[in-house]
This record gives C-alpha cells, structure tokens and sequence, in this order.
C-alpha cells in the first residue's frame, strides 16, 4: 500500500543528506593539505561572469510602419515596416568621477555648422529639380515653403510640425542667399506666397500634399 506522507519523508530525507554531503566536501576543499614540512591552504577560485572588454554595443534603430490596402474577401491586416539601425561601440572608459569644469566648460557652439543648413537646402532643391524637372522651378518651390512656414507656423502639428519648423525657418548667421531671408521675411509679414513665387504653383510645393495653407492661398 502507497503512504504519501512516508513517501515525502523519505524525499525531504534524501535531500537534506545531499546538502550536508555537499556542504561537507566545500569544507574539506578549504582544509590545508601537509606535504612534507609545507602546509598549502586550499581554497576556492571566486567564479566571476564575464564582461565585454569593449564596453559594449548601443544600439540606435528608427522605424517606420504604414499600414497597406488590398482587397481581399478576407478581413485582414497588412502592414509594411521599414527599419534602419546603427550600431555604435561603447569605450570602456570611466565617465565618473570628471572635474566638474570638463563639463562646464563644454560649449555647443563651438560644434555650430553654418553651411549645414546650406547644404539640406541644396539636397531639397536637387529632389525638387529631379521631381519638377527646373532649377528654376525648384527653387521657388523651396523658397515658397519657407515663406510659407514663416506665414504659417507648424509647431502646433506635433513632432513633425516642429521640425518643419525648424528646417525650414532659416537664420541670419546661417550662410545662405539673402533670398532665403527675404522669404521668411515675406512670409512673416503676411505676403501671399502663392503669388510671390508663380514659378511653384499650387500642388508642386514641398506643403501641399500635408497642408492646405497653398489652398487658402489661391482662394483668396
């Protein structure tokens, strides 16, 4: 006949016999060990994981997900991702402890770049030319939205209107032609854009396809 609870008692038995057997034989591997007239202490080596000897990966990884129509008798979900990564090598240097004038020290204008907006204009106008087919035409267009934004504020559209915001809301320390100042500052002063630039009429410019700011252009 089948006793559940002696069945039990004999488990707890059998485990704790091999705890005290294992715990007996750690003891012993610290015991000095006699050879000849020299005692030798035995112990332990301390076991340790092991860690990058490069510091370590971070990892930077921007995505985009659009959902995709098709038609099918099927109620189903299709979307369509695209990712890019960069990998980038952590230095195992120490960051802490730093003199705190390291830090104070630092400056952001000093890693200032007055031709990179220069340079972003100049690969907008090279889309506009490749897309429209003119210099000429893609300039206004690129001129046109910056009036436009300077009319039209988008900072109220979310993370999207604000770097439109900032892209296209040119500086005067910012080494560009001095029509690209003058379109801001064309646009601020409530000039109709659409008419400014005939050369990008309405549904070529870099605006239309998210806003109707070019339409209430052309309405008035």
């Amino acid at each position: 006949m089948f006793y559940p609870f002696n069945h039990f008692c004999k488990c707890v038995f059998i485990t704790l016999a091999l705890s005290w057997h294992h715990a007996a034989s750690a003891l012993d591997g610290h015991k000095p060990v006699d050879i000849g007239n020299t005692t030798i202490p035995l112990e332990r080596v301390k076991r340790l994981i092991s860690f990058p000897i490069n510091g370590g990966v971070a990892k930077i990884v921007l995505g985009f997900l659009a959902p995709v129509r098709f038609h099918h008798p099927l109620p189903r979900s299709l979307n369509c991702g695209i990712n890019v990564q960069a990998n980038y090598a952590i230095r195992p240097d120490i960051i802490f402890p730093r003199p705190e004038s390291i830090f104070r020290n630092r400056n952001l204008n000093h890693y200032a770049d007055p031709e990179s907006r220069q340079r972003l204009y100049g690969l907008v106008e090279k889309i506009l030319k490749t897309m429209l087919g003119s210099k000429g035409r893609a300039r206004d267009c690129l001129l046109r939205t910056v009036c436009e934004v300077a009319d039209t504020p988008l900072h109220h559209n979310g993370l999207v209107g604000e770097l439109l915001d900032v892209i296209f809301t040119p500086q005067e320390s910012d080494a560009l032609p001095l029509e690209f100042l003058m379109a801001r500052r064309y646009g601020a002063n409530g000039v109709n854009c659409l008419k400014l630039y005939p050369a990008c009429p309405w549904g070529m410019g870099l605006l239309d396809y998210v806003s109707t700011i070019g339409l209430e252009d052309l309405m008035l």
